[in-house]
């Protein structure tokens, strides 16, 4: 297996306690009984990219669900930082079941679309859970622009 994951520093490491939950419960969800099944299916039945963001972001949204319903979510720097190991986690998985070996390429190729599709569900989250803001009325100079002065 490719150890191109691995090349990442620690101290560029979130803070180490909520990275190593949010690592720690990611594996213990794809190794569950109840979720492995789905997991391997969605390797089996997509592209192997496709198939391993898709179970990544299986993984990602459910443990952001838990930790928001604790009222505990994770920073999306933690999870950006997660993604890795899951990615790297589930591509050897993928590989041991005999479903696709991936390459180094391959793996920097799969984190970086995980990595885009955490972004975009981090940030719908974030903003789905925002209190709703009351409008702010414009300064009275930017007024003056918006009336056309």
């Amino acid at each position: 297996m490719p150890e191109i994951l691995n090349q990442q520093p620690e101290q560029q490491r979130p803070a180490d306690d909520m990275a190593e939950n949010f690592i720690d419960n990611a594996f213990k969800l794809i190794y569950d009984e109840k979720t492995l099944p789905l997991i391997l299916e969605h390797l089996q039945s997509n592209a192997p990219a496709e198939g391993v963001v898709a179970a990544t972001m299986i993984i990602v949204q459910r443990l952001m669900e838990i930790a928001v319903e604790a009222g505990k979510p994770f920073e999306q720097e933690t999870i950006l930082f997660g993604i890795k190991d899951i990615v790297q986690d589930l591509a050897e998985l993928s590989a041991a079941k005999g479903i696709h070996e991936f390459t180094d390429e391959e793996l920097v190729q799969v984190l970086q679309m995980a990595i885009d599709k955490a972004v975009e569900l981090t940030l719908f989250a974030t903003v789905e859970q925002s209190p709703p803001q009351a409008p702010v009325a414009p300064a009275p100079a930017q007024r003056g622009l918006l009336a056309g002065r």
